[in-house]
């Protein structure tokens, strides 16, 4: 008798996925005019602004969205996709931060200075969102991949979530 196989698992994030992910438009049109959201007004007004609630929102949802993918696909799936993310996107988000801050000048550094964390937090928000499509359960970070998508950075939340607004660069 053969010796049964099982079946190989997904991994938890696709070469094809890395490579759609590092070819999105990072930061193409942040600064341009929105619909659909509040527009920052710099890199710095988007990490550092009047946005009390934004913490309170991301963080909810990072929890849940944790809680929920914990017991369908374990922490070091969940590891790896932040892994396979970082991998991918770090370079070409660094680039499209740079673009964003020759574009639109930088005379006291804080843009440059604000762009060291937006890193981060676009690297966090697009693994969560990779997380939501591998369980199947597309819910806050996958609306906010949609604006990845269209070269913006959703960076804050205005108002008490859901009715609130969010805001983009």
């Amino acid at each position: 008798m053969a010796p049964s196989r099982r079946a190989t698992p997904a991994p938890p994030i696709t070469r094809k996925t890395k490579a759609a992910l590092a070819a999105l438009p990072w930061l193409a049109h942040a600064g341009t005019s929105v619909r659909g959201a509040r527009r920052a007004r710099s890199l710095s007004h988007a990490k550092f602004g009047p946005w009390p609630e934004a913490y309170r929102v991301w963080s909810r949802h990072s929890h849940a969205l944790e809680k929920r993918a914990l017991p369908l696909i374990g922490d070091p799936a969940i590891g790896t996709i932040f892994t396979g993310v970082v991998r991918a996107i770090a370079k070409p988000v660094w680039a499209g931060l740079g673009r964003y801050v020759e574009l639109n000048g930088d005379d006291d550094g804080s843009e440059a200075a604000a762009a060291i964390d937006i890193l981060y937090d676009i690297e966090r928000d697009v693994a969560w969102a990779m997380v939501e499509r591998r369980i199947e359960r597309p819910g806050f970070f996958t609306m906010l991949f949609d604006w990845y998508e269209r070269g913006r950075w959703p960076c804050a939340w205005v108002g008490r979530y859901p009715a609130g607004r969010l805001v983009v660069l």
